[in-house]
């Protein structure tokens, strides 16, 4: 859960080396300060320079606001430099404290480790399947509006292909057909996306450097796993289940804690991304083959995606080599790791 960003507070506006004050409203909003006195304003997107006691607040334009009542602890993390509050965070520790926190820390990762694992797997599987239809299309509206344009490719190309891709969803355990999207996306390049309940989002980019069918259609397979088996679901209740447990155990006041937190239970969720990247490549096989479609298209598929984004394109460069040192830090195996598995399970299960 995040921080309250706006909020109000009443006092006294000191001038720049004078000791006239007048009764003021001092109103934070998204990151902008402003000063209003009887709702006209008289300063506006101001910067602090530094905070005095609980009250006193210092501006860059040189002058002092003297609040009515103490500023909270959210209230001074909202308004002084990250680097600054942690300081006076960490001033504030005492021994006792800190002995505390890291007791409270395992004992939740712990929790999270086991309770919160358990109670997501049921949580997902009686979540309404209607409402998580519902999150992914609100999910796609907004991809379209930052990241998606209208696709270029050829009307019956994407006829083509969606057609096929019913032998796919069938040979799944999907009781309703998920849509099939094709959009142009200057920032994802060559990228498929599974979004909660579906649709599918395929890219051009993807189209034009698999060009055959087989090779698209295993990574569409891919892309079936993970709303089959409800991964995006899984990782969302996961991450707002313990920010939420976290906000009741340490509160509003403590969000240096809560922060390290988030850093812990993404680490695990990087994990966990891995890890269902895994299932869907090794689940995306079976399905190619109870459709019909040579299983070694994934492999395929894969080798000239690494080639492509192991070149001048690539965001995760930890991912191109077998020294997966980082590899911790990504939400993908590496490379050659899925090389080295994808290709070890079709020689294990030839196609009849």
């Amino acid at each position: 859960m995040k921080p309250e960003s706006k909020f109000k507070l009443h006092g006294q506006y000191m001038e720049k080396n004078s000791s006239r004050s007048t009764r003021v409203e001092f109103v934070f909003n998204d990151g902008i300060l402003s000063v209003f006195e009887s709702n006209k304003c008289l300063d506006e997107r101001l910067a602090i320079e530094s905070i005095q006691g609980k009250r006193n607040i210092y501006l860059d334009n040189g002058c002092l606001f003297v609040s009515d009542l103490d500023l909270s602890e959210r209230q001074s993390k909202l308004l002084l430099p990250k680097s600054e509050f942690t300081i006076r965070w960490l001033e504030k520790l005492t021994i006792k404290k800190f002995f505390l926190y890291v007791f409270s820390l395992f004992a939740l990762l712990a929790i999270y480790r086991y309770a919160f694992i358990l109670a997501t797997s049921i949580i997902v599987m009686y979540f309404p399947l209607e409402w998580e239809k519902k999150l992914g299309k609100s999910t796609y509206n907004n991809l379209k509006i930052t990241l998606l344009e209208d696709t270029k490719i050829e009307e019956k190309r994407r006829e083509k292909i969606t057609l096929k891709a019913q032998d796919l969803i069938k040979a799944s355990n999907l009781t309703e057909i998920p849509k099939i999207m094709f959009h142009e996306s200057k920032t994802l390049g060559a990228n498929a996306l599974a979004l909660p309940g579906g649709p599918i989002v395929i890219t051009d980019d993807l189209v034009k450097l698999l060009e055959s069918d087989p090779l698209i259609l295993s990574i569409i397979a891919h892309e079936i796993v993970h709303i089959q088996e409800r991964h995006s679901l899984e990782q969302i209740v996961q991450i707002v289940g313990v920010s939420s447990f976290a906000w009741l155990l340490f509160g509003a006041e403590e969000a240096i804690i809560e922060e390290v937190l988030y850093i812990a239970v993404n680490l695990w969720s990087l994990k966990k991304s891995r890890d269902f990247e895994r299932e869907a490549d090794l689940k995306a096989i079976e399905i190619l083959r109870k459709a019909g479609i040579p299983e070694n298209s994934l492999l395929k598929a894969m080798k000239k995606l690494s080639n492509y984004s192991c070149g001048e394109k690539r965001r995760d460069k930890s991912l191109c080599s077998k020294d997966t040192g980082s590899g911790w830090l990504s939400t993908h195996p590496s490379d050659s790791e899925r090389l080295d598995y994808i290709s070890e399970n079709i020689a294990k299960e030839p196609s009849q």
